[in-house]
């Protein structure tokens, strides 16, 4: 099931986090971006997160529910990487977060991954 929506382009997850960069991690300095917290920090964001949803949340989920034609709502969505892996199995799927740089990252994922 997971392995038809992992991302392995290598523009594409550079655009990924070139978006996260200028969002989510736009008031972060150069130096913590650079040191290996930043750069795991980077990894988690762009894609980490969402391959691990693609390969265990999606599927446990799945497991209780019939996700097709289903409408989701993710609080604390942070930059969307859950809510985008949701995104291929579901009728609509919704984040919302309180941290605005996160939402804006979010978009920008949704926009790079061509998601509705």
């Amino acid at each position: 099931m997971h392995n038809d929506f992992r991302i392995t382009d290598e523009t594409t997850l550079k655009d990924i986090e070139n978006g996260l960069r200028e969002t989510f991690f736009a008031e972060k300095t150069d130096e913590f971006l650079r040191s290996d917290q930043g750069q795991t920090d980077i990894r988690a964001n762009v894609y980490d997160r969402y391959n691990r949803a693609l390969k265990y949340t999606v599927p446990w989920v799945s497991r209780a529910i019939d996700l097709k034609d289903k409408r989701v709502v993710e609080i604390g969505c942070g930059t969307g990487s859950s809510t985008a892996a949701f995104s291929h199995f579901v009728a609509e799927v919704s984040g919302y977060d309180i941290d605005e740089p996160s939402i804006a990252g979010a978009e920008r994922r949704q926009q790079i991954m061509a998601l509705k």
